[in-house]
């Protein structure tokens, strides 16, 4: 009996360690996108929450993601996730950050 707690314990731990995002896997997922289209983005995304001039003549996509905190935190209001995507005049990715997992 113990040893069926201490298993469904170790599986319960890696399946929520397995679903994290990590700070990591975001930049990673980001940095794919530089070089890549503004059509593709929107294709993969769908239409940004809005947009913001870049400063350079070209215009940064910007995606929020409304995040909630997971179980056993002191407050459970969430927050939002916020991924920029710079994209020149010539509709190419040439940028990005991101703030929240």
């Amino acid at each position: 009996m113990k040893q069926m707690r201490i298993l469904i314990f170790l599986f319960l731990l890696f399946s929520a360690l397995g679903c994290a995002t990590t700070p990591f896997a975001v930049t990673k997922e980001m940095r794919s996108w530089e070089g890549r289209s503004r059509s593709e983005l929107i294709s993969s995304y769908g239409s940004p929450a809005y947009t913001e001039p870049d400063g350079k003549g070209g215009t940064i996509f910007v995606y929020k993601y409304r995040r909630v905190d997971p179980p056993g935190r002191i407050t459970a209001m969430g927050y939002d996730a916020i991924r920029k995507y710079y994209i020149d005049s010539n509709g190419t990715i040439y940028a990005w950050n991101w703030g929240g997992l």
